[in-house]
């Protein structure tokens, strides 16, 4: 049942790949609740940032979308051109729940 959960909310997060733009902490003095977390010992991972973005929604409607800052000189180098530019990046379960059922029934 562990596994069911993890792969139903994974239904529910957009992943976004961004520059690092070098601003740390609050995104907007404004906006306390977009709070940037740094990653310290990452070369490539500057910080993280979860947004929730279903006003309305709760539980499994609610909408998630996480920013991940990359250093500039990775995203520029690493990160192909349909990922850049704010697209976002949803994760299917299917594609995990299959594994996982295929490993249950090896054993």
């Amino acid at each position: 049942e562990d596994a069911s959960v993890a792969v139903e909310m994974l239904r529910m997060v957009h992943v976004v790949l961004v520059p690092d733009d070098g601003v740390s902490g609050a995104v907007n003095k404004n906006e306390s609740s977009r709070r940037r977390i740094p990653v310290p010992h990452s070369p490539y991972v500057r910080w993280v940032h979860l947004a929730h973005l279903s006003k309305k929604g709760s539980g499994s409607k609610s909408m998630y979308r996480l920013e991940i800052g990359l250093n500039q000189s990775y995203y520029q180098s690493r990160v192909p051109e349909p990922l850049k530019g704010g697209a976002a990046v949803r994760f299917f379960p299917v594609l995990y729940q299959m594994g996982v059922d295929i490993r249950q029934w090896g054993v």
